[in-house]
């Protein structure tokens, strides 16, 4: 049993993992399924979502995702410099149901998803907390902080993508000012 704050310590890495995942495979995959999406989710409010996903460059998903892990990474120092365990186990199971939710689409649509493996592998690192340090934490206070970093997440997300398609515009704009240069 590693000690509370090794644990913390390790979850900037394990957030980073997963996301590289979701980096690397989501855009081919969004392309290579595009019609088996459209075919299954084209009604849902789903398909709103990874349409954002495909509307968006490799350097701006990237951008959301260094806001992420900063975010991440300043929460979980926080945490471990005023011993806030359940402040910082509820951004964990935040993170967990964030991955829960990816094994949920490869059960829906079944069939191999970005963020899959990772959130298989990731879930295995929320079970091992859980089960080694329930002594740290107050379940009522992680219930808590558990909600409101949901919240959280689901307000950055939206702002990430409108700073991810402006980013997206200045990039566009950028490159074209400086192609006779």
């Amino acid at each position: 049993m590693l000690p509370a704050n090794a644990y913390m310590s390790l979850f900037p890495a394990v957030f980073m993992i997963h996301e590289l995942e979701e980096l690397i495979m989501l855009k081919p995959w969004l392309v290579s399924n595009k019609t088996m999406l459209e075919q299954r989710l084209m009604k849902r409010r789903l398909y709103k979502v990874i349409q954002l996903h495909t509307k968006i460059s490799e350097s701006a998903r990237a951008l959301i995702i260094a806001e992420e892990f900063l975010m991440v990474s300043t929460i979980t120092l926080l945490s471990i410099n005023t011993r806030s365990y359940n402040l910082w186990l509820g951004l964990v199971l935040a993170f967990q149901i964030h991955l829960f939710i990816h094994i949920l689409q490869f059960i829906i649509l079944r069939v191999y998803i970005p963020a899959l493996i990772t959130s298989l592998l990731c879930s295995i690192y929320t079970f091992i907390i859980l089960s080694d340090c329930r002594d740290c934490f107050q379940f009522e206070t992680v219930a808590v902080y558990t909600f409101l970093f949901l919240c959280a997440l689901v307000i950055n997300l939206a702002g990430c993508f409108k700073m991810a398609i402006a980013f997206d515009h200045w990039l566009i704009k950028y490159s074209s000012d400086n192609d006779g240069k």
